[in-house]
């Protein structure tokens, strides 16, 4: 019996084919085990904002700015300037908080710019008084 499975094993093609695909089926249910059994949990996700503000148990809260981060100075200096609490058909001009350009309401370049960032105003000299140029892509400007 045992020289009969001794030549099945040394002469038989099928048998390699057999041990082959047993060996690759361990092997990869053996690797399925050991990635399942590895708890995954899930990274909470943190938000930084450009301003942090501090309850420390005082009645009015400590707003900050965080190192690396500007302050907009633009906005200290412009009194006229209502931003996104109103609705954008009362004014005719609107630049970026973060740009330097202005543009008229209906402008492509103005309607590219999210609401969030949108600074409003009723007139060219107050855009420019404020440190913004004209956009040059702008008809009507």
């Amino acid at each position: 019996m045992f020289e009969k499975f001794k030549l099945f094993v040394i002469d038989d093609a099928i048998f390699m084919t057999i041990l082959l695909v047993m060996v690759g089926l361990a092997s990869f249910l053996l690797g399925q085990l050991s990635v399942t059994s590895i708890k995954t949990t899930a990274i909470p996700k943190v938000s930084l904002s450009a301003n942090s503000v501090n309850f420390s148990g005082q009645k009015t809260p400590i707003i900050s700015t965080p190192m690396g981060v500007e302050k907009n100075t633009r906005s200290s200096q412009v009194t006229n300037v209502i931003t996104n609490t109103q609705s954008d058909q009362s004014f005719q001009y609107v630049a970026s908080k973060s740009g330097t350009k202005y543009h008229l309401v209906t402008c492509p370049g103005a309607k590219q710019i999210k609401k969030e960032n949108k600074i409003y105003f009723n007139s060219a000299e107050e855009a420019e008084a404020a440190g913004y140029t004209s956009a040059s892509n702008c008809p009507g400007l």
